[in-house]
């Protein structure tokens, strides 16, 4: 698999892998929340640890509408 991923992409899949404890490598930007065992009900840690390594405020209104992986990005990148 080629990795083509930004630095802020790469960052997010590495938190998200370790909150899961799903290799990097199985987690692509357009990976379903729910294809990595994130749900309603256990979706307050990952977005925890990506506001911490990315200094970032993710409020519920933002997570109502991330659905994917790529979706976070927006979310974060300090641009």
């Amino acid at each position: 698999m080629t990795n083509k991923n930004t630095n802020t992409e790469q960052k997010l899949i590495e938190t998200i892998s370790k909150q899961t404890e799903i290799p990097c490598d199985e987690i692509s930007l357009d990976t379903p929340l729910g294809a990595l065992g994130i749900d309603s009900l256990s979706f307050m840690a990952p977005i925890a640890s990506i506001q911490v390594a990315f200094d970032a405020k993710i409020t519920s209104k933002d997570m109502a509408k991330i659905y994917y992986v790529k979706d976070i990005i927006p979310l974060i990148k300090n641009e």
